[in-house]
């Protein structure tokens, strides 16, 4: 759990990544919306609103979405992060009011990874421009050796949803 920084501003993120399946919950327009692969399948969920969409890709082409382009733990910004004894430089610094390390990679595309550690343990990732300014990060307040069920499927209380339904819950809100 955490907070996501990117074009939108900081919005709240959380992520859960097993083998698999992938969950990602964060704000979407004004809604706090989430999305998860599962077993092949792919759904949109509302928590607020207590249910989900299943999205085959009939309804992903209506809305506009290629199933190829759906999330994979590869595209979640992990993938690609070197072992923190192959930074470029560290140096000493405060996040959130907390003294850390902060790890720093180059990228070959001219733009700065860092990574804020306190020992062991993951603050935050910021991907920056070459000159220092923040581009996108990940704010990390917990993490979870666990998944917990609701992550991993749909949860049993929610109500599957049809896509008109779905969206007519959206529309809503986001008038």
């Amino acid at each position: 759990k955490g907070k996501m920084l990117d074009d939108d501003g900081l919005n709240p993120l959380e992520m859960a990544i097993t083998p698999d399946t992938i969950y990602m919950l964060t704000k979407f327009e004004s809604v706090d919306m989430a999305i998860l692969v599962a077993s092949g399948k792919t759904y949109l969920i509302y928590p607020e609103k207590k249910t989900y969409l299943e999205m085959g890709s009939t309804v992903m082409n209506l809305m506009g979405l290629d199933p190829d382009d759906i999330i994979s733990s590869g595209d979640l910004g992990f993938s690609d992060l070197e072992s923190l004894s192959q930074a470029k430089r560290t140096y000493k610094a405060t996040l959130s009011g907390k003294n850390c390390t902060v790890y720093e990679f180059n990228k070959s595309d001219g733009t700065l990874s860092k990574v804020y550690m306190v020992g062991n343990r993951l603050l935050a990732i910021e991907n920056c421009s070459a000159s220092g300014t923040i581009l996108s990060a990940t704010y990390v307040d917990s993490i979870s050796a666990t998944v917990p069920a609701d992550k991993r499927a749909p949860a049993k209380d929610f109500t599957k949803s049809g896509v008109f339904d779905f969206m007519s819950l959206l529309a809503e809100v986001m008038e």
